[in-house]
């Protein structure tokens, strides 16, 4: 969030020529809110005076980096055009910021909802929830929909929103298949050799939370997802 304090500083100063690069140009706003103190109102409201800042400067394209978060704890398949329930202040920001888009630049502006990230970390590691869950016990709703998309499928669909125009302004994004999370992670953890993660029992004879369906942006973005499957995704 401090990076991006000192961007919006050096942005918003007319004088410096970094106004220009906005002239003719697209940009893509991928700038999360920070895990600690966050602050809602000011986030939104920097993130709003940058996109300002970048159409008035004569921006032909906007892509805004969303979260899947602003659709909240409903259950069932989540698709592009459901509506949007957050319930946490990182998903009411992002909410809050789609919409200014929606309603001031809709024909400016595209927005993706990435589903958890996997992918290479600058180091050449994997990024990826296993390495995380491997050590934790008692983890709830182990029968949920596992909703993962990678970096490479991510990269592809902002290139095609890039040199392409769609129909819609917001897209899903995630892998074809959702096998349960307790099966998921189990299974990641045996190939890795991590611990196993602990899942508890579940109570229910069924339990189904929310599935991220990003059937109709592949289709209309007319990309094949290089990561279907979340089992091919362990592979640097």
């Amino acid at each position: 969030f401090d990076l991006y304090t000192s961007l919006l500083g050096q942005v918003t100063n007319s004088k410096l020529p970094l106004k220009s690069r906005f002239t003719n140009s697209s940009l893509i706003i991928n700038i999360p809110p920070g895990r600690q103190n966050f602050d809602k109102q000011q986030y939104v409201s920097s993130m709003l005076s940058l996109i300002d800042f970048a159409m008035d400067a004569g921006l032909i394209k906007l892509i805004f980096i969303s979260t899947t978060s602003v659709y909240g704890k409903q259950s069932g398949i989540v698709t592009n055009s459901s509506k949007l329930m957050p319930c946490t202040e990182s998903g009411i920001a992002h909410k809050e910021i789609e919409e200014y888009l929606s309603i001031n630049y809709p024909n400016k502006s595209k927005i993706l909802r990435p589903s958890g990230l996997v992918g290479p970390n600058d180091d050449g590691s994997l990024r990826h929830p296993i390495y995380s869950l491997c050590r934790k016990t008692d983890i709830a709703n182990g029968y949920d929909p596992v909703n993962l998309v990678h970096q490479s499928d991510l990269i592809q669909a902002i290139t095609a929103l890039l040199v392409s125009d769609t129909n819609n302004i917001a897209y899903n994004l995630a892998s074809l298949e959702h096998p349960n999370r307790e099966d998921y992670y189990t299974w990641c953890a045996k190939q890795l050799k991590l611990p196993n993660p602990e899942f508890s029992i579940d109570t229910n004879d069924r339990q189904f939370g929310k599935l991220i369906d990003a059937t109709d942006t592949y289709v209309e973005l007319a990309i094949e997802p290089k990561y279907a499957s979340p089992f091919a995704m362990l592979e640097l």
